[in-house]
């Protein structure tokens, strides 16, 4: 998620990476960094090196407390658990489908607070952030009212389907009987075989 920020300096944006101590990045670090200068704080719900769940709810206040909006990555996590962003308060929530929602690149989601949609003009958009779409009026920008404003062009569409059915999958299972699972890592454990040394 680095390399999204850094990009935004040319644009004037000042980046501050927090140290992790050891495999955990306490929010005790975030307390110490945020403070009124502090624009947005990304916070990646479980780190992709080590599985450190961070403690977004914390975030989020510690974020808000100090006028700060909070963008939350579930990119790792999405499709193992369930998660509610509203009682996470994070403003933005992002992940995708090829990990664990069971599906291929290229299908990702967006979440804006409701509040925030209106106040938030995208610097790059295209004919499905229209408010009407098939208007194909290439001449006028006419942002939809809704979190849509934030699409661009064509989506891939072969790629929406295969994520659809991996997104069924995973409702049909439940994702507390996925939680339980990885949770107990031991019972998804083959029984060791003679000879077998995996």
């Amino acid at each position: 998620m680095g390399h999204i920020w850094l990009a935004q300096q040319p644009r004037g944006a000042k980046i501050e990476f927090l140290t992790a101590r050891g495999d955990d990045l306490p929010v005790e670090l975030y307390a110490e960094a945020v403070d009124e200068d502090t624009s947005i704080v990304p916070v990646t719900h479980v780190c992709f090196k080590n599985g450190f769940r961070s403690n977004v709810r914390e975030i989020s206040r510690i974020a808000h407390a100090n006028g700060a909006l909070v963008l939350m990555d579930d990119y790792q996590d999405c499709g193992t658990r369930p998660v509610n962003v509203k009682e996470l308060d994070a403003d933005f929530y992002v992940t995708g489908s090829l990990k664990y929602l069971l599906g291929p690149s290229g299908v990702a989601f967006l979440y804006v607070r409701k509040e925030l949609i209106p106040l938030l003009e995208p610097k790059i958009s295209g004919w499905f952030a229209q408010r009407n779409p098939f208007a194909f009026d290439v001449r006028h920008l006419d942002l939809a009212p809704s979190a849509r404003r934030f699409e661009s062009g064509t989506p891939p569409i072969p790629n929406i389907y295969a994520a659809s059915a991996g997104i069924e999958l995973l409702r049909e299972v439940g994702l507390e009987n996925i939680a339980v699972q990885i949770r107990c890592p031991a019972s998804n454990r083959r029984s060791p075989r003679p000879g077998n040394t995996d």
